[in-house]
């Protein structure tokens, strides 16, 4: 899951920053292996995340304006978190796993 997250996140930096801003795209993530199916629906999600990030979240220059994408998974359990520093107002959205929580 580390490298997909990780070639995904370096692949939108360089198409929608591409050295122009100075927004730092880091990811943090566990060596997790995840079912491919699961992957391709994090990796649609962290690229709606991300480029919203991108777009909205530093509205004028910021010095170290930082974009975090980070994946823990634990068992059943997995954790996916993209947040920025920006000072744009947040909304929460959390999404939990139908399949292993009641």
């Amino acid at each position: 899951m580390g490298s997909y997250l990780n070639k995904l996140c370096e692949s939108l930096d360089a198409s929608m920053i591409g050295g122009q801003e100075q927004i730092a795209v880091k990811v943090m993530t566990d060596q997790a292996v995840v079912d491919s199916s699961i992957a391709v629906n994090l990796g649609l999600t962290v690229t709606e995340l991300l480029v919203n990030a991108i777009k909205h979240a530093f509205p004028v220059t910021h010095t170290d304006a930082q974009v975090l994408v980070t994946s823990e998974v634990d068992a059943a359990d997995w954790q996916l978190t993209v947040s920025d520093n920006g000072s744009v107002k947040r909304n929460r959205l959390r999404v939990q796993d139908s399949e292993t929580r009641s």
